[in-house]
């Protein structure tokens, strides 16, 4: 059995700040998250752009920025982390390849910033020679290892930080949007180089909303859905109709694929700050429940699978496969449920044109982006 490298509970961020005059607030980004990963196992964490999901990364390498308040548990190999322990980790037995060039020197030669303090000369020359080695894997030749920053593209400069993460040969890698600004080729290899961390026992975090990537190479998908994990589930329940997919987002989201018919939700994702008492998906949600409009239902635990909605709470795994979907065995009176059939779309799809939604384009081949589950208001 496979040993669990990173189990994260109940974590919540929040951050103070001042609204008019000295008032202050404290606004809720992540509200009680909870995952975990073993060893040789890819989990994605899937939401779209600006749900806080880079937080998460943050969070457990300890740079969140000093107004952030941090609540829940943030355990590696059975141990709570402290911010002492963070710093020791980070770098050695966890990597993070973050989301943005920025995290690069732009003070610092590519590879004095990529090998890092070394103790000897002999060290130097090991690190150099693994270095260039995993370079020349992602195609960044001789003449990176004495550029600066920025004059490298965003392609190479995300390559770059690719590469500088598996230098230290981590056992948990935290991939924060590791794949936008690469051509496909490098994608691939990127994935496939994730597929042979896999393979030696690396855990790895895959942070993104790239559905195509993370169904490519994740064993499990969390949903991420304003600042809530609503569903973990197997990489093998995105498919056929998504029948065994549980959460009505989660559902929303498979379809809304161009490959399953482009079925789109009215409304929009929660802004932070506007999410409500109840369960956040509750004004676009086709099976809510009157509970669900005041009460934000828990995740509940079903082994490899998690799921945040009262639809489920008090069955098993088993009951919920074999469920006729009659609300009256649940004991929970439904209340009127959302026409979102009956609602106009005002969505044209133009053939071999691209489809904008939320800023995301979908052409061809191109990846897909979670956001292509919203249609929003007036759009």
């Amino acid at each position: 059995m496979m040993e669990k490298l990173l189990d994260v509970e109940n974590v919540s961020i929040s951050f103070l700040q001042y609204t008019k005059g000295l008032n202050q607030r404290d606004l809720k980004v992540i509200t009680d998250l909870t995952l975990d990963i073993s060893e040789g196992e890819i989990l994605a964490v899937l939401g779209s752009s600006g749900s806080g999901k880079s937080l998460l990364a943050h969070a457990i390498f300890g740079i969140l920025p000093e107004n952030a308040n941090l609540n829940g548990k943030i355990k590696y190999k059975g141990k709570e982390l402290s911010q002492e322990d963070k710093e020791e980790l980070s770098g050695k037995e966890i990597a993070l390849i973050p989301q943005s060039v920025n995290f690069l020197d732009p003070l610092m030669k590519i590879s004095d910033q990529a090998i890092g303090l070394t103790k000897s000369d002999e060290e130097r020359k090991e690190k150099k020679l693994k270095q260039r080695e995993i370079f020349d894997h992602y195609n960044l030749g001789e003449e990176v290892d004495d550029m600066y920053p920025f004059q490298l593209s965003g392609g190479m400069a995300r390559r770059v930080l690719v590469s500088t993460a598996l230098l230290s040969d981590p056992k948990l890698v935290v991939a924060d949007e590791p794949t936008p600004g690469l051509d496909e080729k490098t994608v691939q290899e990127t994935l496939n180089h994730f597929r042979h961390m896999k393979e030696d026992g690396v855990g790895v975090l895959l942070i993104t909303h790239d559905i195509h990537a993370a169904l490519e190479v994740a064993d499990r998908i969390g949903i991420f859905y304003s600042g809530y994990v609503i569903e973990i589930a197997k990489k093998e329940d995105f498919s056929g109709e998504g029948e065994n997919l549980l959460h009505p987002y989660t559902k929303s989201l498979y379809k809304a694929l161009p490959a399953n018919g482009f079925e789109l939700v009215k409304g929009h994702q929660p802004l932070h700050g506007e999410i409500p008492n109840g369960c956040p998906f509750y004004d676009r949600c086709e099976m809510r429940f009157d509970r669900c409009a005041n009460e934000r239902p828990e995740l509940l635990d079903l082994g490899e699978k998690k799921i945040r909605c009262f639809k489920y709470e008090g069955l098993s795994i088993e009951d919920i496969y074999n469920y006729d979907g009659s609300n009256d065995d649940l004991g929970i009176k439904e209340s009127e449920s959302v026409d979102l059939e009956n609602e106009d779309s005002n969505l044209t799809v133009e053939e071999d044109s691209p489809i904008s939604i939320d800023d995301v384009a979908v052409e061809g081949d191109s990846s897909i982006s979670v956001d292509v589950a919203v249609e929003e208001d007036g759009a």
